[in-house]
């Protein structure tokens, strides 16, 4: 019960920094190209 708890936990946390993580890679890549 507690493992699948925390596991699920773990994904959760691991998706919202992906999540972020992705966010931030895309608005660089925009930033860095000039907007046409």
């Amino acid at each position: 019960m507690f493992e699948s708890l925390e596991i699920k936990s773990f994904f959760h946390k691991r998706h919202k920094l992906m999540l972020s993580l992705k966010n931030r890679y895309t608005f660089s890549s925009l930033m860095a190209q000039p907007s046409s």
